[in-house]
């Protein structure tokens, strides 16, 4: 069983039936799931989002509207998880998808042997980063491990499994929704997509959590200011040789995946 949920504000009116229009072209049933106000978060509502360990390690805070994003999120990702959600496509309301994505997805939940958490993922210049493949799906489009980890959580797929692993990390969080999907070394998923991209923000309407994740400045002073620039460093180099160590450690698996793959494929089944 596969549901399609997406994320949206009760007063965006004109993304939802933007997306409800392409969802219906592709003849898929489709539910509206409440996001979060920044401006309507209960002390409560934060208890989650760990702001002391976000202050050490990159030296601010997350915005409101990056913690009502990130709480959208989660509270969608613990009903599936609650529900016992075989398989469930996530979407934002600002998401635009191309015309073979039912057939991918199709292709995907055949080969559900493969993986737990698919991304999509919007800008091309990421298909030009290391990654490996590890099967046609349909048409040009094939399954992939990538080497990085793009910041974007406009569109994923993920079953029961994936579901349970990330409700548990986002009890205690200080990562945005779309940088923890990428940290495997947390969720125990892998960094998968599909190439040629598949689904990608619509650049027409402007991001509901805002601009101000994007300044530079800095929210720590005193010791804890002290405590970043000792901290940070080590933040970065740490995120950079799990991200490194994940992709290699799975290298044997691909390549096991990918000859299977085209062995099936030589033999025409």
């Amino acid at each position: 069983m596969l549901s399609v949920f997406i994320i949206t504000l009760a007063q965006e009116t004109e993304r939802q039936a933007k997306i409800a229009a392409r969802l219906e072209k592709f003849g898929m049933a489709y539910e509206f799931f409440p996001a979060v106000h920044k401006d309507m978060m209960s002390p409560a509502d934060r208890r989650f989002y760990n702001s002391r360990r976000r202050r050490l390690a990159l030296g601010k805070d997350l915005y409101d509207g990056e913690i009502a994003c990130l709480l959208s999120h989660k509270r969608l990702i613990e009903k599936i998880a609650r529900e016992k959600i075989a398989h469930a496509i996530i979407l934002e309301d600002d998401c635009v998808m191309c015309d073979e994505f039912p057939s991918i997805i199709g292709a995907l939940l055949a080969r559900t042997d493969l993986w737990h958490l698919v991304r999509f993922f919007g800008n091309e210049k990421h298909e030009q980063r290391p990654h490996r493949k590890l099967t046609r799906l349909v048409g040009g489009f094939s399954l992939v491990r990538i080497a990085t980890s793009p910041g974007e959580a406009h569109c994923y797929v993920l079953d029961q499994f994936a579901a349970q692993k990330i409700a548990h990390v986002l009890n205690n969080t200080s990562t945005p929704i779309d940088i923890l999907l990428g940290q495997p070394w947390k969720t125990h998923l892998g960094v998968l997509t599909v190439y040629p991209k598949v689904a990608w923000q619509d650049a027409g309407h402007l991001s509901a959590i805002g601009d101000e994740r994007f300044s530079g400045k800095l929210h720590v002073t005193g010791a804890e200011k002290f405590a970043f620039r000792i901290v940070h460093p080590f933040y970065v180099l740490r995120n950079t040789v799990f991200k490194k160590l994940w992709y290699f450690a799975m290298a044997i698996h691909d390549w096991q995946v990918a000859h299977r793959a085209r062995r099936d494929a030589s033999a025409g089944r």
